[in-house]
C-alpha cells in the first residue's frame, strides 16, 4: 500500500516540474493562463458574501477561458468594485455606467445564471 503510495507521489512531482502547463491541465485549465494569476483571480472572487462567492468563482471556472483579452480586463476591473455595486448589478439587475462592466455584468447575467 505504501509503496504504490509513493509511486503515485513521484508520478505527480514529476508531471509538476515539467512545466505550468501541465500544472494548468492538472487543475482543469485549458488555456494558457498562468496559475498564479488564476489563483489571484479566484481569491478576488471570494468576497465574503455566498451568492457573489458562487456567481464569481463558478464564472471563472466555467467562462474566463471564453472571454476575450479585453473582456478578460473587464472581468478583472469587475472584481476591483465594491460588493454593494456587485450586487446591485448582478442579483438586483442594475447596471453600471461603464459599458464595458456593463457588458461582463450582462454576461455573467445571462450566460452564467
Amino acid at each position: 500500500m505504501v509503496i504504490i503510495f509513493i509511486r503515485r507521489l513521484r508520478r505527480f512531482s514529476q508531471i509538476i516540474s515539467f512545466s505550468s502547463v501541465k500544472i494548468c491541465v492538472i487543475c482543469g485549465l485549458k488555456s494558457n493562463v498562468s496559475m498564479t494569476h488564476y489563483a489571484k483571480l479566484k481569491w478576488y472572487c471570494r468576497r465574503g458574501m455566498r451568492e457573489l462567492d458562487l456567481l464569481l468563482e463558478g464564472f471563472l471556472e466555467n467562462r474566463y477561458e471564453a472571454l476575450s483579452a479585453t473582456d478578460r480586463v473587464s472581468f478583472e476591473r469587475l472584481l476591483d468594485c465594491s460588493n454593494e455595486d456587485l450586487m446591485a448589478w448582478l442579483i438586483d439587475g442594475d447596471s453600471p455606467r461603464d459599458e464595458q462592466l456593463a457588458g461582463i455584468v450582462n454576461w455573467i447575467r445571462t450566460r452564467h445564471l
